[in-house]
């Protein structure tokens, strides 16, 4: 579970890995977004193959820029962030959504000069990073779709209503890199009763869903709820007893135990407005759950990690980005010096892409996508979010 397109904005903006412009000032160079100094010291253009050199090459050997179509700017049309136009004969990349009545040319916070040659490229790392992303970090999720509790005798505990604060209170207990999403919540009454489920984090409103229990039947509801992992503290599911003409329903039931990894869990009975962060032992209830059911999955979520730890990821994209781009060399049929002859040795780029004897484009790919992944497994060693599970094994053949 990743934001790959916050990642590829913080990549991108950060320069983790830029483009190295030539002393020749008349050159065609990429925008400002993708040229500078590298924080990771990797640039697309250094070793690693001679074609991606020079820009030039690149162009002629590239998709055909003179199929794009480019509309022209309006100042009655409404932009999105990287949304292209053309004014005066020159492109620009809006900078932000809502961009209306700002001229490109006079308006450089708004709108950054570009070329067709930066949109290639950009479209090109977007989509290398989001292999790498994919085929190396992304993990399976550890818990799907289960429900907290096993059901019990519940028409055997019938819990007062004592116009309190009651619910549960999950405590994440072996990741900062874990998203926990709640699926469905369940509810259960001595007859139909319209609740109010609120989610907290410490003593901040997170979210809130108003549920109807159907009779005295258990019944789950679909909801959509995050439980946020770079959020610190407990988190509290609960609702008010206040004003309800019916009872909850809780019995003695039990955690089903494919939880016991990832948080403690136990129920509370609080005054309301209470601050949720004064709660104690005291006030904890260990044989109800007041009616309260969860469905969850629980899945890493690395983006911040990603974010906070580039220079993982550097090498990696590098490769996958001039390896895509040779790629679209190969597969360029109008790429030609004349009529009969290619500007391209097919043979020896189809060599960098396929071979993995050598020490080729694909063989330094393949062991940058290995070294990314023994680095994930050892941060696996002590914390839960990056073990890998059967399914999350990178294969070279996908090169």
């Amino acid at each position: 579970m990743l934001n790959i397109r916050e990642i590829q904005e913080s990549y991108i903006l950060g320069k983790v890995v830029a483009w190295d412009t030539p002393y020749n000032s008349a050159a065609t160079v990429p925008d400002s977004q993708l040229t500078g100094v590298s924080t990771s010291g990797y640039y697309f253009n250094r070793a690693t193959h001679p074609y991606l050199k020079n820009f030039e090459t690149i162009i002629k050997m590239g998709p055909d820029s003179s199929r794009w179509t480019i509309e022209p700017y309006s100042a009655t049309t409404t932009y999105v962030k990287e949304q292209i136009v053309e004014e005066g004969g020159f492109i620009y990349e809006s900078l932000a959504n809502g961009n209306t009545g700002n001229t490109p040319s006079s308006n450089p916070t708004e709108w950054l000069p570009t070329n067709v040659l930066s949109q290639y490229l950009k479209r090109t790392m977007r989509g290398s990073l989001e292999t790498v992303l994919q085929n190396e970090v992304c993990r399976n999720p550890l818990v799907s779709n289960e429900y907290l509790y096993r059901l019990g005798r519940p028409q055997e505990d019938i819990d007062p209503n004592e116009s309190k604060w009651v619910g549960i209170r999950i405590n994440p207990l072996s990741s900062n890199h874990l998203s926990y999403v709640i699926n469905q919540i369940g509810l259960q009454f001595t007859g139909t009763q319209n609740v109010e489920v609120f989610l907290y984090n410490q003593n901040n409103l997170v979210t809130s869903v108003n549920l109807t229990s159907d009779g005295n039947n258990f019944k789950f509801f679909d909801v959509d709820m995050n439980i946020d992992p770079s959020e610190k503290g407990a988190w509290y599911i609960f609702y008010d007893q206040t004003g309800l003409t019916e009872q909850s329903v809780g019995s003695n039931q039990t955690i089903h135990s494919c939880f016991d990894p990832y948080f403690s869990i136990v129920g509370f009975s609080v005054d309301p407005g209470t601050d949720l962060n004064t709660i104690d032992q005291s006030d904890f209830e260990y044989g109800t759950t007041f009616g309260l059911n969860l469905n969850l999955s629980i899945a890493p979520d690395l983006t911040n990690f990603v974010k906070q730890h580039p220079n993982l990821i550097a090498e990696a994209w590098q490769l996958q980005t001039a390896t895509d781009i040779l790629w679209d060399f190969l597969g360029n049929t109008n790429v030609r010096s004349n009529q009969n002859q290619r500007n391209i040795d097919r043979e020896e780029v189809k060599f960098q892409l396929i071979d993995i004897k050598g020490r080729t484009l694909a063989k330094r790919l393949t062991h940058a996508m290995k070294k990314l992944s023994n680095s994930l497994d050892q941060v696996g060693k002590t914390d839960t979010a990056f073990r890998a599970n059967p399914e999350d094994y990178y294969e070279s053949s996908t090169v």
